[in-house]
This record gives structure tokens, sequence and C-alpha cells, in this order.
């Protein structure tokens, strides 16, 4: 206390910061209150070595100090070219980095002050300065703390939209989210309990309305992050929180938008590591790693996932506009959109049949049992004929848009090579021409001659199936005669 007082007495906020702070029990609220009276570097010497135990006891306070030193000008750094003689860049020794190295400790050493300190210079954190990263780890027992400063130091300081920072801004906001989400499928749970008195069924309606409406702003939050083209954060870690958090609008958002460029973005390069991982780099002589590109997922397999993702949501619209946008190019989409869709029709649900002893009449027992039973079946057909008609104007459609022209480019290639297959080509076209007709027109108008060719064999052998037929009756017609003749002699 007598030191307390002396350092108060004095104005030597370092000293009171300190003595409050190294005190047991200490003094935090002290500290916390000495701590904005000193210079930026000095604050972060101390937040250094007791942010912890603040942030632990005092965090509102203790987050406002922090917000404060994370967005405070950079310190002013002595030029380093002073311990660099003119003759040292004209002719560098063989051990200049050593010697330089000599210099500038020796440097440091003459600018040491006289008098001792309370928070005394650290030459590893004070040379390279401090950004946001550096305080985020305090916040690891307050992720509600971690939120509001991870929030305001991306919005109002421009050092602050690092990629460490905004990725965790992510993730806390995805956790409250999911806290959120669970909270409304337990009070929906408990809804449908019918033993609960009205007294419960009221705190848990209340409650249910209270976790939606968080839910809801914990949503919009996400979605307002994931969807700031400023924020650096890393899009396939992104991509794997959301699918982690079951966050639906976030999958969907991310390969709608982030993975459908065909060019993979600008690798996003972060503006300062933190300062010990500078000190572990400098010690090893090491450069900083450069951060790697992020891949691109092909096209076919992001629309697939789309249609997948609109299929568990029921989302008709959504995936006949991917299948429109993409289907031209991916051909296969309308196969697997189609598929998807039949699969979602359930199975004709069967009539529990009534056992009413010894009865004969089963159409009696079904009607009874199901006075609904004729309308469903016909409501089946129906559908199994709209079902049979839609595959089938889909396999004619990727017929004629895609393997149609792929033969007519390989007939082409075995003309060249006087290759055999070319008979049992022409025998295909020749079958898909017969089966479709004029369809097939169009597709064959980029070359007539095999057009004309494939038509005119097609008019020969419908000719001679029909000949063949007639002789055939004729024959038949005189054997039957002929047997009549001999049976009347």
């Amino acid at each position: 206390d007598h030191a307390a007082r002396l350092a108060r007495n004095a104005g030597e906020w370092a000293w009171l910061a300190l003595v409050q702070l190294e005190r047991d029990p200490p003094n935090l609220k002290d500290a916390l209150d000495a701590l904005p009276k000193i210079p930026f570097a000095e604050q972060f010497r101390a937040v250094r070595r007791f942010g912890v135990k603040l942030v632990t006891a005092f965090p509102d306070e203790a987050t406002e100090l922090l917000m404060r030193l994370a967005t405070a000008p950079e310190p002013v750094r002595d030029p380093e070219d002073d311990c660099i003689r003119p003759e040292d860049k004209e002719n560098p020794p063989c051990c200049f980095e050593a010697e330089l190295a000599e210099r500038r400790k020796e440097r440091r050493r003459q600018k040491r002050p006289r008098r001792p300190t309370a928070l005394p210079a650290d030459s590893d954190s004070d040379e390279e300065g401090w950004v946001a990263d550096d305080f985020m780890h305090y916040f690891a027992h307050k992720p509600a703390y971690l939120r509001l400063f991870c929030d305001y130091v991306m919005h109002h300081d421009e050092r602050g939209r690092t990629m460490n920072v905004c990725t965790t801004l992510l993730e806390v906001l995805l956790t409250e989210w999911r806290a959120a989400q669970d909270g409304v499928e337990r009070c929906e749970a408990a809804a449908k309990d019918v033993f609960s008195d009205a007294a419960e069924k009221d705190r848990n309606e209340g409650d249910l309305r209270s976790f939606r409406e968080t839910a809801s702003a914990k949503s919009d939050d996400v979605m307002a992050l994931l969807t700031d083209d400023q924020a650096p954060y890393d899009r396939m870690i992104a991509l794997i929180m959301v699918e982690q958090n079951k966050f639906p609008p976030g999958t969907l958002f991310m390969y709608e938008t982030k993975f459908r460029s065909q060019e993979p973005p600008a690798p996003w390069v972060a503006k300062k590591l933190p300062w010990w991982t500078r000190k572990k780099l400098r010690a090893e002589n090491k450069k900083p790693p450069e951060p790697e590109t992020p891949t691109v997922l092909p096209r076919s397999v992001v629309n697939q996932i789309l249609i997948q993702e609109y299929h568990k949501r029921g989302d008709v619209a959504s995936i006949l506009r991917i299948c429109r946008a993409e289907g031209r190019a991916d051909p296969l989409l309308w196969v697997v959109a189609t598929r998807r869709i039949v699969e979602a029709v359930p199975p004709p649900a069967e009539a529990p049949r009534l056992d009413f002893g010894d009865g004969d009449d089963d159409d009696e027992t079904a009607a009874a049992a199901d006075p609904t039973a004729p309308e469903r079946k016909k409501q089946e057909k129906k559908l199994a004929r709209a079902r049979g008609r839609l595959l089938g104007h889909m396999s004619k459609r990727h017929l004629l848009e895609q393997v149609l022209p792929t033969l007519l480019g390989l007939k082409l290639q075995l003309d060249g090579l006087r290759s055999p297959l070319v008979a049992d080509l022409v025998a295909t076209l020749k079958d898909v021409l017969r089966t479709y007709g004029a369809d097939v027109d169009g597709v064959l108008a980029s070359d007539p001659h095999l057009a004309r060719e494939l038509r005119y064999d097609l008019k020969r052998a419908r000719a001679k199936s029909v000949g063949g037929g007639a002789k055939a009756g004729g024959g038949g017609k005189t054997a039957v005669a002929g047997k009549t003749a001999v049976a009347a002699r």
C-alpha cells in the first residue's frame, strides 16, 4: 500500500500499475485505471504479462483497453540506417550482418534509460510493434467479449482486418447461431409433450420466441460477414465451418458465389504476422511463408452439390434455375436433377387391412379400411405416366444434343481411317433416324449427303420388308387352297 501511495503521489502511473498487478492479492481495478495513463508501448508490455488476469476479472474494462490498444497508432521506430556507414554500402565487409547486429545492440544499450523503469523495453516486441492478432488469445474463456473485440477492430481500423480476426469472428458468430438453433429445436420438441401443464407451456413458448429472434439476428450477422467483399476470410475454412454448424444459407452462398469463378481469386496476403512468429522466423533466418493459392472446385462438382443442397430443402425452383443456367455446358445435370426429384416421390403406402374373421370379401375390407384407396391409385398411375414422359423426354434430348453429334464426328474419323466399323455406326444412325424421324433433321443438317444416304437405305429396307411379307402371305394362301382341294377329293 505504501508503494502504491508513493507512485500515485509522484504520478508514476507505470509503477502504480505494476505494483497493483504484482501484489498478492492483485488490485486489478486500480491497475486498469492507471494503464490508460501510460504510453501505448508500456501498455502492451503490461497486457502481454497480465492480459489473461485482467480479462477474466474485469472483462468490460479490459476489453475496452485492448480495443484502444489494438487500434492505436503504430509506435515510431528509430531508422535502422543510422547503424550503416556510407562505406558499408559501397564495399560491405564479409561479416557485415554480424557487425551490423552488434552495432544495433550497442545502440540500444546506449539508449537504455539511466533510471529503472517499471516496464522495460523488450527488443523483440517493441521493434516489431503489435497487431490485433496478438490479443485474441486473452478471450479464450470469454467468447462474447471476443466477438465484441473482433467486430470493433474489423470495422474501426484497417489494420484489424486480418484473416485471423475475420475467421475468428465468423467462428464465434456461427457458434452463437448454433446454440440459438439448438434452443429452438429443444423448445419445439418440448412443445409436443402432452403431459406438461399450462404454466410450463407458456414458459416454453416464451423461450421459443426468444431463441427464434436470437437465431434470426445471428443468421443476419453471419450472412453480413460472408457477403462482405472486404472480409479477408479463407473460403475453405469458412465452408468447413458453415458445414460443421449446419448453417444452410451460408453453405448455399459459398457454393453459389465463392466457388463459381473459373479463375482462382487473388490470394490474401497478411499485413503482419504476430510478433512471436516473426521472432522465430528471424531467429531461424527464414522468410515469411507465402500464402497458398486457394483452389477452385470444378463447376460440375459445384452444380451437383447445389442440386443436392436444394433437394434437401425441397427448393425445386432453384434446381431448375441451375439446370437451365448450366445444363448446356453440363447436360448430366438434368439427369441428376430428374433422379433426385423421382427419388423424392414417396412410395405408395399400403392400406392397412382389417381382420373381420372368416370373411372373403377383400374389396369391401380394403374399402372399409381406406375409403380413399381408389382415388390414391388413380393419382399413382398419373404420377407414373408423368414420370415416364419426363424420363423419355430427358433421354431423347440428351441423345439428340450430345450423343448424335458425337456419333457424326466419330463417323468422319472412321471414314478417314477406312475402318470396317463404319457399317455398324451407320446401322446405329439408321436406328436413331427410324426412331425419332424428323427430330434428327436438325442434327443431320451439317451433313446432307449422309442424311440422303440414310433416308435412301431406310426406304429400301422398308420396301424390302413389305415385299417379303407380301410373298410370304401369297405362298401361305396357295398352300391352304391345295390342302382344301385334297381334303375335298
